[in-house]
């Protein structure tokens, strides 16, 4: 199947909804120094108003959409990635989806799997969200990649894109590596940047901290440190775990 006829199939039924203020979260080793900060600066800035609606699943996508919810549509069109998953050589589809039975809604991921006669059947979904990803929805919010899907998770001061593959020894997807941006705050102390592998147990994190004798930032030392190898499954994974682990 190409991605041409999955987007041909899909309807035009709108609903606008809103979503609220972004949280915004720092990793667990960045560093935390206290550092001067301008009620003027970014880090006073609101979050953008979101600009998406959602329409609902049709074509090769009808019934496969759980009860209440919709695809989130933004600008740039639906938010969904197409490639190959689990390995049987059909192209699979990740689908941002979102709750219709909330004031702000929830986001949620729904993985469906192709199969013969350009059709496509349930995979799995991810747990609730939370109405964070409805704020800045693009189509590069999730991916399909060598097998891989990359979910690009972007609040105002932070951003990760959590990596999910098919694992045999578990028979579903599980997140096998994160990659994070801080930005840090007003004048971006503790920013920097930090790369996990799950598979291999392995973090590695960059970060910078204001000195306040320099009155500048300095790049703190390398970080190396373990990580737990337990692969945590993509069903189930929720707005809890986004915070967790990094």
């Amino acid at each position: 199947m190409h991605t041409r006829i999955l987007f041909l199939a899909l309807g035009i039924s709108l609903s606008i909804f809103s979503c609220g203020p972004q949280k915004s979260a720092t990793p667990a080793d960045a560093p935390q120094t206290d550092a001067p900060t301008d009620g003027n600066a970014e880090a006073s800035a609101p979050a953008p108003e979101p600009n998406y609606t959602t329409v609902k699943g049709t074509g090769a996508l009808a019934g496969l959409i759980p009860d209440g919810y919709e695809i989130v549509k933004g600008e740039a069109g639906e938010i969904m990635a197409i490639g190959e998953l689990n390995g049987d050589n059909f192209e699979d589809a990740a689908i941002l989806i979102q709750t219709l039975d909330e004031e702000q809604g929830s986001a949620a991921i729904l993985v469906v799997h192709g199969e013969a006669g350009d059709k496509f059947r349930f995979g799995e979904m991810s747990g609730n969200l939370g109405p964070e990803p409805l704020s800045y929805p693009d189509p590069e919010q999730l991916k399909i990649e060598k097998g891989v899907l990359i979910f690009h998770y972007q609040s105002m001061r932070w951003s990760a894109d959590l990596k999910f593959r098919k694992e045999a020894k578990y028979g579903d997807l599980r997140l096998i590596g994160t990659d994070t941006d801080n930005y840090g705050n007003a004048v971006h102390d503790g920013a920097g940047s930090s790369s996990t592998n799950y598979l291999t147990g392995q973090r590695i994190s960059n970060y910078m901290s204001w000195d306040e004798s320099k009155g500048d930032l300095v790049e703190l030392p390398e970080k190396r440190e373990k990580v737990s190898t337990q692969l945590r499954a993509f069903s189930g994974y929720n707005d809890d775990s986004l915070y967790n682990g990094l």
